[in-house]
């Protein structure tokens, strides 16, 4: 049945969306897709267009601060004591093997330096036993959560 031209009604593409859950899509069909709408550029009202310093600034303005996801109210106001030196740092990663404590990559396999991550989340809590090595991605995930993470960093170290 071609639909081209014609909108379907919002009932439509439920009842065929419930049709075709769980089915897998031929090779063919597949190969259908991305030569039409998957493919890079087609049907992309801004191609070919740039963004103006004034909508860039709008942008950046709407990731920053409390308008961003991942806002926490004051912890921009805390500032590292100044023992946070990168000795400190250093020796945290050389206690843990230079190993992410999550996933169990290293240094050399990620390509770039572990971060060392609060495990309480309080800056001021300089305690090794506070302190773990997580790569980029592990520490990420790390700021949603925070009382999961808490448990679970304890739990693991057998606190």
């Amino acid at each position: 049945m071609a639909l081209k031209g014609r909108k379907q009604t919002e009932e439509h593409k439920r009842k065929r969306s419930i049709a075709l859950m769980g089915k897998k899509l031929s090779p063919e069909h597949i190969q259908k897709i991305k030569g039409t709408w998957f493919q890079k550029g087609e049907k992309n009202a801004f191609e070919g267009r740039k963004h103006t310093k004034e909508s860039k600034e709008k942008m950046r303005l709407a990731h920053i601060g409390e308008k961003s996801s991942r806002w926490i109210k004051d912890r921009s106001l805390m500032i590292y004591p100044d023992e946070w030196t990168d000795d400190l740092k250093e020796s945290i990663r050389k206690r843990d093997n230079y190993i992410c404590q999550e996933c169990g990559y290293t240094k050399e396999e990620l390509g770039h330096t572990l971060h060392i991550h609060h495990i309480d989340y309080n800056k001021d809590n300089l305690n090794p036993e506070n302190l773990i090595s997580l790569c980029r991605c592990c520490h990420g995930k790390t700021n949603k959560d925070r009382s999961y993470w808490i448990d679970y960093f304890n739990q693991s170290k057998g606190r």
